[in-house]
């Protein structure tokens, strides 16, 4: 299932694209696209709707961050497995704390700079 928020900066609305990629609002279902959105049973319910049923969303408005009001993103990864092969060293299991504003496009932050190349991920 794919989920998505559109609209202005600090003004999303939650939505989803239908079978042809047409954005729909589900505002309706939910009010944003948050924690308590993901759970199962919401997730369930929004799984059971008809995505023909749902409003379209008027002309193709900016694509925000897909998630709203993170506090914090914890995830597992084994992101450094090249540097471990090449030195013949341990994998540890990873395990990477981000700030919520992870979840952000990038460009949204960015405004008017100089830079020609973004880093897109951040090692802390």
């Amino acid at each position: 299932m794919k989920l998505l928020r559109y609209g202005p900066v600090g003004q999303e609305r939650p939505g989803l694209p239908d079978g042809d990629g047409t954005r729909r609002g589900i505002s309706s279902f939910a009010s944003d696209i948050t924690g308590k959105a993901l759970s199962p049973a919401h997730l369930s319910a929004l799984a059971a709707l008809d995505p023909q049923s749902l409003p379209l969303v008027g002309s193709r408005p900016r694509l925000g961050a897909p998630i709203g009001h993170i506090g914090k993103f914890i995830a597992r990864g084994l992101n450094d497995a090249d540097h471990a092969a090449e030195s013949n060293a341990h994998l540890p299991e990873a395990v990477y704390l981000k700030p919520g504003d992870v979840m952000t496009l990038g460009i949204d932050k960015l405004g008017r700079q100089a830079q020609t190349v973004v880093a897109w991920e951040q090692a802390a």
